[in-house]
């Protein structure tokens, strides 16, 4: 914005700009974190830290067969 003769006040745009686009990008960071995070929920049937029977009932590494026969070894 041009200064004003005799105004009071005077706006830097550059920074009100940067303002902005911090502004902007913290909030779309936000919002896609956001999603991730519920796509990831309904994926594994839970909410994040917190534990869900389908889940307790699975170990690490408690899958159905082995990888020999996966792959036909």
């Amino acid at each position: 914005m041009a200064n004003v003769t005799g105004s009071v006040f005077q706006v830097d745009e550059e920074r009100v700009r940067s303002h902005v686009e911090e502004a902007v990008r913290s909030s779309v960071e936000s919002t896609l974190n956001d999603l991730l995070e519920a796509e990831a929920d309904q994926v594994c049937g839970a909410c994040r830290f917190v534990r869900a029977k389908a889940r307790d009932e699975r170990g690490s590494g408690d899958a159905e067969g082995s990888v020999a026969a996966e792959f036909a070894v």
